[in-house]
């Protein structure tokens, strides 16, 4: 099984848009939509919604996918060159060493550099190999000598800075990718754009490009609140279990074994927030699945949440709401892996939903 279109995957995958600077990610998205629809809205945080209308009596179905990405952030240039950073969003410093890394500057080039490590060969001690660099240990090599050449490259402090691109398939069944998070998300939208655009469908569907998740997952509000859905549906990854090292933790959701329906998720760690689907919701994409022969799983998710658990309270009246996951490995690392069979069955399961979601009883 392989991607409609695995170099639009690519491009998705390679446009930085590090959170709060999505802008270019914000101009692709729009870019396609428009191919579609000639609703497509973005606003002033770079949200991009394409409405495609449905029967006046239809209900109003939000489709959500975040466009941003971790990454990190400029912080300082000292004086031999080096750049010292922090981070944005989830990233692990074990991540970042010897890594790759792009620097957008602010008019728009990139600057490719390494992060700096000490060398295997002056490790004295085996506490020494073993430690993790602090945030104030961690610096980018781009090659200059000087602040001064530093800032003639146009890097200058508060640039964002992502992983280097590395899209590429495994066994021609996974794809691998610095942002499956969140962009083959992104990608299962913009196929349902086309998809969509065919089809004369009960519902109002608004697919929405969001910004900022990855940062304070309220950037999405604004865009909740002007378009006023009946329902929500949130599309962002499904932390998988099926590595050696997580076979016995959290809920089993292994590559391969279809879309993810989330029962449960609750961060838990410094931020007091979660979420839990409208159940009838959850029955209706469950009965979906069944009808369509598509295998969902089922996760309950410590430790992460999404920004669903802000948005289905943008409402006098609530929003009933789901969350759907595609299974990924290795979550918020330089190489996140999904099976493309996932994706494929992802977009079938959305498809599905929209056409029949009008018979649902919310």
């Amino acid at each position: 099984m392989s991607l409609r279109h695995p170099e639009l995957l690519r491009k998705l995958t390679e446009t930085p848009g590090v959170s709060g600077y999505e802008h270019l990610m914000t101009e692709l998205v729009s870019s396609y939509l428009v191919k579609h629809t000639d609703k497509v809205f973005t606003d002033n945080l770079g949200n991009v919604v394409a409405v495609f209308e449905g029967e006046a009596q239809g209900p109003r179905v939000m489709l959500v996918s975040h466009i941003d990405e971790i990454g990190l952030i400029i912080r300082r240039i000292d004086s031999n060159g080096f750049i010292r950073v922090t981070r944005v969003g989830g990233i692990d410093a074990r991540a970042l060493i010897s890594r790759d890394v792009r620097i957008v500057t602010d008019d728009g080039r990139e600057v490719y550099g390494v992060v700096g490590v000490k060398s295997h060969h002056l490790l004295m001690s085996p506490e020494e190999k073993e430690r993790v660099p602090s945030w104030n240990d961690i610096y980018i090599d781009v090659g200059a000598a000087s602040y001064k050449e530093v800032r003639d490259l146009g890097v200058d402090v508060g640039c964002p800075v992502t992983y280097a691109p590395n899209y590429r398939f495994l066994n021609n069944r996974f794809v691998v990718t610095k942002t499956v998070d969140n962009r083959a998300l992104n990608y299962v939208l913009l196929e349902l754009a086309e998809l969509i655009e065919g089809e004369r469908l009960k519902p109002t569907v608004m697919l929405a490009f969001t910004v900022q998740e990855e940062f304070n997952q309220r950037g999405s509000i604004p865009i909740v609140r002007r378009f006023k859905p009946d329902v929500l549906v949130n599309t962002d990854i499904a932390v998988a279990t099926d590595t050696p090292e997580t076979l016995n933790e959290a809920s089993p959701v292994v590559l391969g074994g279809g879309p993810v329906l989330y029962a449960y998720s609750f961060h838990g760690r410094g931020m007091l927030a979660g979420f839990i689907p409208h159940p009838k919701l959850r029955k209706f994409i469950e009965g979906v699945a069944r009808e369509h022969s598509i295998n969902i799983q089922r996760s309950v998710m410590l430790g992460a949440v999404t920004e669903t658990a802000h948005l289905y309270l943008e409402s006098e009246a609530g929003i009933p709401a789901v969350d759907i996951g595609l299974p990924c490995r290795y979550t918020h690392y330089p190489n996140e892996v999904a099976a493309v069979a996932d994706v494929n069955s992802l977009i079938d399961l959305l498809m599905n939903a929209l056409l029949n979601i009008h018979k649902a009883q919310h």
